[in-house]
């Protein structure tokens, strides 16, 4: 009768230490996400500001007078003389398919396409 008696109380405090484990499991657990949130966040940070510094660095580099800069100082180019510059106008005529006979045939255009260039 003894035995039985502590039976029970033994697995009640073995329940009991099971229990006692799975919440320092569960405690450590959310630490670890916490420290892994912190970490994630800084990193976010440093990406932030990295974006930043390129987006800067693209906008400086698109901007139009610094493409005019580079382009006179380093690659040597100069804006062009109006002399320098030739237009070309074209000149263009469609004509259709037209029916030529009762038979209804096709007669293709001479000419669909003309081009022309003014000196």
């Amino acid at each position: 009768m003894l035995s039985h008696f502590f039976k029970k109380p033994a697995v009640l405090i073995g329940l009991g230490l099971v229990f006692i484990f799975a919440k320092i499991y569960q405690h450590n657990l959310v630490i670890n996400l916490i420290y892994e949130k912190q970490r994630l966040a800084k990193t976010k940070a440093i990406l932030q500001a990295t974006k930043n510094q390129l987006v800067a660095r693209y906008l400086t580099l698109k901007n139009y007078k610094n493409i005019q800069t580079k382009a006179r100082n380093q690659w040597g180019m100069n804006p062009l003389n109006i002399d320098q510059v030739i237009t070309l106008t074209t000149q263009t005529t469609t004509q259709f398919f037209t029916t030529t006979n009762q038979k209804n045939e096709l007669k293709k255009p001479d000419s669909v396409l003309t081009y022309t260039t003014n000196s």
